[in-house]
């Protein structure tokens, strides 16, 4: 026995009593484990995320813990109690994958899904995209909860076109969002392109057949309208009767709509959406002063978004500006992931030349936690103030920071470049949709507005490029293909391509002068001036524009230059206005005359 152990009681138990060496033992690695757990040491985010979270042991413990109760609590249809469980797990991890898919999809499962949770939705739907490379399951489930808070334009930025690659479940998200935003063209497009497996989706079929009954072909009318009207006496009778609504409130049938109307609220189901698109209508019926007694009596708060914007649209346009403006600044803080009500408020103190107002909304977005949604577009409030305010210098800053920034909604970013060009800021504009290019890019509309974009900032290679992105997805519009022709000559690029798109037209439009200066100027360049001279001829007479009558010389500056008429060439370049030139084409006339003068340059 040790001698230590004799006179030191410590040592003494250590050696005869076992109990105590267990409970020491015990001890020792407790504190151990605390020592280990308690720290923050273990990063729980992969290496792609910017965003490393790190969490401590223990962190980790409790939120496995947390998901346990979660799912005891869904089983049992405690639905309130496991949402918090989720929140209260993600919490203790943020990068828990399986944490955030909980929640989410026991969200997306409910009817209603409560506002307080709207932010918490929106913001763990992005970080759980990041965490998982955007895979498809995650994508669906992100559209499913963001469709069940009807927040339909993040639903089509999130879910593409392309129906192939898609869960049927994130396409159905997609034509519900399309329908309730308007776009029916798109809607039958995307369906047609997915009906084998929408067909077998009650919901996704259902608002199939309200397009059909609506905005279809003619021969499918009748079948969508008896589908939902069968629809309304059965298990979708609530969705049916709203989709009902839809199709009374585009007919602007009064009668049709409060009939339905009614039916909704006997059973106390009436929306929000439904109640103010009843206004609008009575608006519409030359009942104006009976919408404005009803819509200031509203009083029922908005459940979503979108019938806090549509509350916002429709006061708007009963002249009840104060009301939507108050209402709209209490709403954003609810919902200040919805663009909606960003941009109605926006308009509403644009509409009210609000401008310290206006310019105190950007300096807010650009400082709390949505600056990395809103920061570009807030850059674009600012630009508006400064244009209304005439620092054209500054406004042109402004918005240039915005087209350099990062839009989250690519179609807020569309609209905001629309705008600036609108009020003269063709150069920001073009920046900001080329910067769309790859969201927008089978998208007509799109390039047409980058065209013109393009063209008021004079940047012919962005001209060339929307000019001919824009060709092949019309091909049989004139408009388009003469377009097309001139940004090919006006860059003094693939002249066969230029004759083959004029030789069509001119066939077409032979008296269009716009399309002949474009035939004979593509003639000249393919070195066919025998066939170019009749075609500049016939321009005699013709009612021409001052910027034709430039171009009309330039094609005859052109001819006479390539025959080797130095003098006529010469007197041609005289009646040239330059002011409709583009930089290069002054350029190379510059070049073109200053040759010619000293006699020692051959013809092209």
């Amino acid at each position: 026995m040790p001698r230590s152990a004799q006179t030191n009681y410590f040592v003494h138990l250590v050696f005869y009593e076992w109990k105590f060496r267990l409970a020491l033992v015990l001890i020792i690695f407790t504190l151990i484990s605390l020592v280990a757990l308690a720290p923050k040491i273990w990063v729980a985010s992969p290496p792609h995320v910017e965003e490393v979270v790190e969490v401590s042991g223990l962190d980790m413990m409790q939120a496995w813990t947390l998901k346990r109760s979660a799912k005891d609590l869904v089983a049992v249809g405690d639905i309130p109690g496991a949402l918090s469980a989720w929140v209260a797990a993600i919490g203790n991890n943020p990068a828990d994958q399986g944490a955030i898919r909980g929640f989410l999809r026991t969200l997306a499962g409910v009817p209603k899904p409560e506002r307080g949770y709207l932010g918490t939705a929106v913001s763990q739907s992005r970080f759980l995209l990041k965490l998982a490379l955007t895979n498809r399951l995650d994508t669906a489930l992100s559209a499913e909860v963001l469709t069940a808070y009807e927040l339909y334009p993040q639903v089509l930025a999130l879910v593409g076109e392309d129906v192939v690659s898609a869960e049927p479940v994130a396409v159905e998200c997609r034509l519900i969002a399309l329908f309730e935003t308007g776009r029916m063209e798109e809607f039958g497009r995307i369906w047609a392109a997915d009906e084998a497996r929408q067909a077998a989706r009650p919901l996704a079929t259902l608002y199939h057949a309200a397009w059909s009954a609506g905005w279809g072909p003619v021969s499918g009318s009748a079948a969508g309208r008896a589908a939902l009207d069968a629809a309304a006496a059965g298990n979708l009778r609530k969705r049916a009767l709203e989709l009902l609504l839809a199709l009374h409130f585009s007919r602007l049938d009064l009668a049709s709509y409060e009939s339905v109307l009614s039916r909704l609220q006997d059973s106390g189901d009436a929306r929000v959406n439904d109640l103010v698109r009843h206004w609008i209508l009575l608006d519409q019926s030359g009942r104006h002063d009976r919408a404005v007694g009803l819509a200031r009596l509203h009083s029922t708060p908005p459940e979503t978004a979108t019938e806090a914007e549509l509350l916002i649209q429709a006061w708007r346009r009963l002249g009840l500006t104060e009301i939507a403006v108050d209402f709209a600044r209490k709403e954003i803080s609810a919902f200040p992931y919805h663009p909606g009500l960003w941009t109605a408020l926006a308009g509403l103190l644009i509409e009210s030349k609000n401008w310290d107002d206006l310019r105190a909304l950007a300096i807010e977005l650009r400082e709390s936690r949505l600056r990395e949604t809103y920061s570009a577009w807030s850059w674009f409030l600012e630009g508006m103030v400064d244009h209304h305010e005439n620092r054209r210098v500054d406004a042109a800053a402004q918005f240039m920071a915005a087209a350099t920034n990062s839009f989250a909604d690519p179609l807020l970013a569309f609209s905001s470049a629309a705008q600036m060009r609108q009020l003269g800021y063709p150069g920001p504009a073009t920046v900001l949709l080329r910067n769309l290019q790859s969201r927008f890019s089978d998208s007509a509309v799109f390039w047409a507005s980058l065209q013109r974009a393009a063209y008021d900032s004079r940047q012919g290679d962005v001209i060339l490029e929307a000019s001919e992105q824009l060709h092949q997805l019309q091909p049989t519009n004139g408009v388009v293909a003469n377009n097309f022709a001139a940004a090919l000559l006006t860059k003094r690029v693939r002249p066969e391509d230029a004759l083959r798109v004029t030789d069509a037209l001119y066939f077409r439009y032979p008296g269009n002068p716009a399309v002949r200066i474009n035939q004979a100027t593509a003639l000249v360049r393919n070195h066919r001036l025998d066939d170019a001279l009749p075609v500049l001829r016939g321009l005699a007479g013709l009612k021409m524009s001052e910027s034709e009558e430039t171009y009309t010389q330039m094609a005859w500056f052109e001819y006479h230059d390539s025959r080797g008429a130095k003098d006529e060439a010469l007197a041609a370049a005289g009646k040239i206005e330059k002011r409709f030139l583009f930089a290069d084409q002054q350029e190379w006339l510059a070049a073109r005359v200053a040759a010619l003068e000293g006699g020692n340059n051959p013809a092209p």
